[in-house]
């Protein structure tokens, strides 16, 4: 949203087949987080000031998995370009 207003959307299909509901949200995460970087970027770009965005996600597994930088069993299949949206959260991009 920039000034209430839908700059972006997307509905793809994902490369990967994922195991689990988690998984397919973490990996829609790192997709948006992508998008969210370039426009980021765009704004920066045209010294438009704008706030930090926020992500919303409604996947309690995929919102465990950016908080915690540590390797989950269960997730260790991920593959490692998906972790991005975890190092953003690190450094609070």
């Amino acid at each position: 949203m920039l000034d209430d207003n839908v700059v972006s959307y997307a509905s793809r299909k994902q490369e990967i087949n994922a195991l689990s509901t988690c998984e397919a949200e973490y990996v829609a995460m790192a997709e948006a987080t992508k998008d969210l970087l370039w426009l980021a970027g765009l704004c920066n770009v045209l010294s438009w000031k704008q706030p930090v965005p926020l992500l919303l996600g409604d996947n309690q597994g995929a919102i465990a998995l950016t908080d915690k930088p540590s390797k989950h069993s269960k997730s260790k299949h991920i593959d490692n370009k998906y972790h991005m949206v975890r190092r953003n959260v690190e450094l609070n991009v």
